[in-house]
């Protein structure tokens, strides 16, 4: 969503030049462009996690599946305490929201990591400033004048 973003509020600042150079059209569809796109992603995204829910949701059913028919047999043969095979469907039935739990916190983390690594690759590729080796002289600016050489200004 970030490039919708950085588009949007891009044209938002220039809005006076590019009504000036009518070239409302193009903006318009470079962000009908970057809209769709979003709406992609955001649809897979959703998509996956409905995928992921539905198979935790069917590991913890044959959890629970497989504890009620141990229970069945247990009770048929008069093993074990029935407070304890309650128990045991008690935290087979949490099972679900307990792993949902865990896979939410790791994708999470990762998300969190993947920012962290963009932002070390934007430092690392930072341009740095030619300096030439010069330190400037002593009480530097000594007047109020400003001169600039071979200067290019460009709109972002």
């Amino acid at each position: 969503m970030s490039p919708l973003y950085a588009h949007f509020n891009e044209t938002l600042n220039g809005l006076t030049n590019i009504r000036a150079f009518r070239t409302v059209p193009r903006f318009k569809q470079e962000n009908e462009l970057l809209l769709e796109a979003s709406q992609k992603t955001q649809f897979a995204s959703i998509a996956i996690g409905q995928w992921l829910a539905l198979r935790l949701q069917l590991i913890g059913v044959a959890l629970l599946a497989g504890v009620s028919v141990m229970a069945v047999l247990q009770h048929q043969y008069n093993i074990a305490d029935p407070g304890l095979i309650g128990l045991a469907i008690t935290y087979a039935l949490s099972v679900t929201g307990l792993l949902s739990g865990v896979v939410n916190s790791f994708t999470e983390t990762e998300r969190e990591m993947i920012a962290v690594e963009r932002i070390k690759q934007y430092l690392d590729n930072v341009p740095t400033e030619n300096t030439m080796g010069t330190n400037p002289p002593y009480a530097w600016p000594s007047q109020g004048v400003v001169e600039f050489r071979e200067v290019v200004l460009k709109y972002r």
